[in-house]
């Protein structure tokens, strides 16, 4: 008997619950060559390509799922996942944040896009360690380097890792240097040394 795309996606969706990624992704293949133009398939499958760890296939998924139905938001936050997972900050926030204005009531879109900005400044604080005369010494301590990389997978951990005096440093080296250069204002003079 031949499945109908939606029995065939409905197995998807209960091999996707189950963990079973690859027989999810199979089960949408197969809907989606039934339903070509359904973009709740593309959409889907976009999920399960990301569980696997193939990143660039989630997001074609999620590409084609706008392109087939450009007004529904949960397109847009499969595409900001799969930017994400492939740490296209920047693209992944703005796709977001479409999703949100499609969906203004949606906190998941929200945190997300807020989560993604905060790992944004931390791989771009990351890239600027060895440029530094002092934090770039750090680098050869591997307890350092290790709170580096999980600080940019999981920003949300900076309460707790700025425990660790090295992090605490680098975060206050490297943002306030960063607040000096990006402003144009003139500087105030110093005040004139006092009198003894």
């Amino acid at each position: 008997v031949m499945s109908s795309a939606l029995e065939l996606k409905d197995k998807g969706n209960a091999a996707l619950q189950q963990g079973k990624y690859d027989d999810a992704i199979d089960c949408y293949t197969s809907a989606i060559n039934l339903d070509p133009k359904n973009h709740v398939l593309y959409s889907n499958r976009s999920a399960a390509y990301a569980k696997v760890g193939q990143y660039d296939d989630a997001l074609k998924d999620a590409d084609e799922c706008i392109s087939l139905n450009s007004g529904w938001a949960k397109g847009y936050s499969r595409k900001g996942a799969a930017l994400e997972f492939l740490r296209k900050y920047e693209e992944a926030e703005d796709a977001y944040l479409k999703a949100l204005q499609l969906e203004p009531s949606n906190k998941t879109f929200e945190e997300s896009a807020m989560s993604v900005r905060a790992r944004a400044a931390m791989s771009q604080l990351k890239a600027q360690v060895p440029h530094h005369p002092k934090l770039k010494e750090y680098l050869k301590d591997p307890q350092y380097v290790q709170n580096l990389n999980m600080l940019e997978q999981n920003p949300s951990m900076l309460n707790i890792l700025m425990k660790d005096p090295k992090i605490m440093e680098t975060i206050t080296a490297l943002f306030t240097v960063k607040d000096q250069m990006d402003t144009d204002e003139p500087k105030a003079p110093s005040p004139p040394p006092k009198k003894p």
